[in-house]
């Protein structure tokens, strides 16, 4: 089975962090990820953005392929005052030998 979010599947749904500098004013973080089709959820350090695959890469410029390592995305120019760091983490790899994270 496979997950949906909004009528998407999991793998057309990518999520980023954006770390706010600080004296950054999220407000305005929020709006611009908004105007452009992303979900923002607060956190202490900044947002959890959320979106569609292909909103990301069209809004970054960017191919994300199958998210094996960490992606750093570019800050666009209008947030770099507010925001210091904007990273898709690397997908976590679920039933793998070493990473299970069970102990014995």
């Amino acid at each position: 089975m496979t997950a949906q979010f909004l009528g998407k599947r999991d793998e057309d749904y990518v999520e980023a962090i954006a770390v706010m500098a600080p004296s950054g004013n999220r407000q305005n973080v929020e709006r611009w990820f908004e105007e452009r089709s992303f979900r923002c959820e607060p956190m202490q350090a900044g947002f959890l953005v959320s979106g569609n695959r292909a909103a990301i890469e069209r809004t970054f410029n960017i191919r994300l392929g199958n998210l094996q390592q960490q992606v750093e995305l570019q800050i666009p120019e209008v947030l770099r005052g507010d925001v210091v760091s904007l990273v898709i983490p690397k997908l976590p790899e679920y039933g793998s030998q070493g990473g299970s994270g069970q102990t014995s």
